[in-house]
């Protein structure tokens, strides 16, 4: 899986590089294109939404 198959945006700034990715909160599959993704991207920074 990964970027190229899940819903996602780029933003780059001239400075940074962005990626912001859509998942399901509760689905193993976003889950792993996450892991995915972050293996190939290799961020400085992850930032995650928590929902109660």
């Amino acid at each position: 899986m990964g970027l190229s198959s899940m819903e996602s945006a780029e933003h780059d700034t001239g400075l940074t590089v962005e990626f912001l990715l859509g998942t399901a909160h509760v689905s193993r599959k976003t889950a792993e294109a996450v892991y995915d993704t972050i293996l190939k991207v290799e961020p400085d920074a992850v930032v995650v939404e928590l929902c109660r």
